[in-house]
């Protein structure tokens, strides 16, 4: 029994003595950790968050040439689509603004003004985010595509052509079927707002509507650019927004809403006549359109980047006063 425990006692022992070896040559002998040093706050450069007007440049020179090439039926398409998303805007915006009595609307008019530019903007909204072809936009877009040498006149010319005539019937269709057969603005105070925007944009002569519809469309294609330039949801909404809530207030002329304002007002009885539409207020307000858009802001936008200094320019040498410097002989050199 005593040689037997004994035994017991040592494998014990041994058991332990070998576990400890084990856990000696597991553990990790941990060294002492460099101090972290960090670069002083004025090195950091956050990453930015938008892009700038040489890369939205480059970006709408490949749009335009993406533009050019859309088939002509899927060109269509999208065009009868953005005019449909206009007109939602329009009626969304009527139904709030045109809600106010006309005595409201009479001595407070900025009210109503101040309705339609919260609202309107969510139809360029629309347009960018899931997608339609805007004349408008495409005056700025397709010339600086034309511009950069990209695409030619004939696709530029046709590209606008056959975006206006489908922003031209889809804003009128929208208008037709879901701002008319609807009866949404059938009673007042609606009727007289709608059919008072009709009449009033209609009884301007031609140049006063020429010049509203200039500064229209700089705003618009400032809109595109602002959304272009944002690289986030929230900063391309917000983008987006701001300047179109800024030419709604002003009222100036914008020639694809009016194609579905003036018709929609004709409908409910504005005094109004298909030719006082086309020349006293669409006819003008294209011209003016493309003015601002394609030649100020596209024109401005690609010569921005794009600016070379053609004249050379020589400066000539800086005019020196003589002076006289005295002339020492070999001898007086090697006497000093």
């Amino acid at each position: 029994m005593a040689a037997s425990s004994s035994s017991i006692t040592i494998d014990i022992e041994k058991h332990i003595a070998s576990r400890e070896s084990m856990r000696v040559s597991n553990t990790v002998e941990l060294q002492p950790m460099e101090p972290v040093r960090y670069e002083s706050a004025s090195k950091f450069v956050a990453p930015r968050n938008y892009n700038d007007q040489e890369e939205v440049e480059k970006t709408l020179v490949n749009i335009g040439v993406k533009k050019s090439k859309t088939p002509v039926l899927k060109l269509l398409y999208l065009g009868l689509l953005a005019g449909f998303f206009v007109g939602i805007a329009g009626i969304a915006s009527l139904a709030v603004a045109g809600g106010f009595s006309k005595d409201l609307r009479a001595a407070h008019p900025a009210i109503a003004k101040l309705m339609v530019g919260f609202i309107f903007p969510m139809g360029i909204e629309f347009i960018v985010v899931f997608g339609g072809e805007l004349f408008t936009g495409n005056n700025m877009v397709l010339l600086v595509a034309f511009l950069a040498k990209k695409v030619d006149a004939k696709h530029l010319l046709e590209n606008w052509i056959l975006v206006l005539l489908s922003n031209f019937f889809g804003a009128c269709l929208t208008a037709y079927l879901f701002g008319y057969l609807t009866n949404y603005f059938t009673d007042e105070p609606f009727n007289s707002y709608v059919t008072g925007i009709a009449v009033s944009k209609t009884s301007q002569n031609f140049g006063v509507v020429l010049l509203r519809a200039i500064p229209c469309n700089v705003l618009v294609c400032m809109s595109i650019l602002f959304g272009l330039s944002a690289r986030d949801m929230t900063g391309k909404l917000l983008g987006l927004w701001l300047p179109i809530f800024g030419f709604a207030i002003a009222g100036f002329e914008h020639c694809i809403a009016n194609c579905f304002f003036i018709p929609l007002g004709m409908m409910y009885g504005a005094n109004v006549s298909v030719g006082d539409f086309l020349v006293k207020n669409l006819i003008p307000v294209v011209i003016g359109n493309v003015i601002g858009g394609g030649l100020l802001i596209g024109g401005s936008e690609y010569y921005l980047y794009k600016w070379e200094n053609r004249i050379p320019i020589h400066h000539p040498a800086p005019i020196l006063p003589k002076v006289k410097l005295p002339v020492h002989s070999e001898q007086e050199s090697s006497e000093k």
